[in-house]
């Protein structure tokens, strides 16, 4: 493995972290996350590594269509974390822009329910704008229940 990275074992200093992470039974997978986590400043876990990285990149050469439904697990996790909110806001707004998504809700007809889809703030608003009309709309109890759930 030191073959194939030189340039990261170069460095005393990066040596000298990996080390710290290291534990005896670590095979070379888990000796290669340790070592993007030496280079990316994070620790030593898959989905802090991911948070990193997604807020590393850029949101304009990302596509949403390739989106797997692990990547969507990840997503929603990153949309919860505090630590990583700034980055996640700063994509969501963008991608928002990219796929229109506020034309599209405007346009939604009466029918469209967004299901669990609520990764985008104005997906929030919309699905909170709805309820807010089934409540003016002077809506029985029962015809509140299927808004709730």
């Amino acid at each position: 493995m030191a073959q194939q990275h030189k340039a990261f074992f170069r460095s005393p200093v990066r040596n000298t972290k990996l080390k710290e992470l290291q534990r005896p039974n670590d095979n070379e997978a888990a000796v290669r996350m340790k070592m993007l986590a030496v280079l990316a400043k994070q620790p030593a876990d898959i989905d802090k590594l991911l948070l990193h990285a997604f807020g590393q990149l850029d949101p304009a050469h990302f596509d949403a269509d390739d989106l797997l439904p692990h990547a969507r697990v990840f997503l929603s996790i990153w949309k919860d974390s505090l630590s990583a909110r700034l980055a996640f806001e700063q994509w969501s707004d963008d991608l928002a822009g990219m796929l229109r998504v506020e034309d599209q809700l405007n346009d939604a007809p009466d029918t469209y329910d967004p299901d669990d889809d609520d990764s985008d703030e104005q997906i929030e608003r919309f699905v909170l704008s709805r309820l807010l009309q089934s409540f003016q709309g002077d809506t029985s109890a029962d015809g509140l229940s299927p808004c709730l759930s």
